[in-house]
């Protein structure tokens, strides 16, 4: 049995209107794919960047967990005055949950 295959261009020429938009596509296809390379470039050595040195920063702060809430602390060991605005105590967070959850189930949220 003998088989011969055409070549795109006439399969392209001699489809019906309708497969022609779907051969063009599978023709660009195939030209992406054949400009494709199987093999992918080797990683750098530093991939995660672990030999790059830290940075200096000018102030240090510290973390501490009080009471189930994360604190901003100064190199003193107090509450940082930038973050003092932000912080809220575990029992105020807790009843303005609850007041927000309590809005969400009956009030007009």
């Amino acid at each position: 049995m003998l088989q011969f295959r055409y070549p795109f261009y006439v399969l392209l020429q001699c489809a019906f209107p309708q497969q022609r938009h779907l051969l063009t596509l599978l023709s660009t296809y195939l030209e992406y794919t054949a400009q494709t390379s199987y093999n992918p470039p080797l990683p750098p050595d530093d991939h995660w960047g672990l030999d790059s040195p830290l940075p200096k920063y000018e102030k240090i702060y510290m973390l501490k967990r009080s009471n189930g809430v994360i604190e901003i602390l100064d190199e003193d060991g107090k509450i940082a005055e930038q973050f003092a605005g932000a912080y809220v105590g575990k029992e105020r967070f807790l009843r303005d949950t609850e007041k927000l959850l309590t809005m969400l189930a009956n009030g007009p949220l």
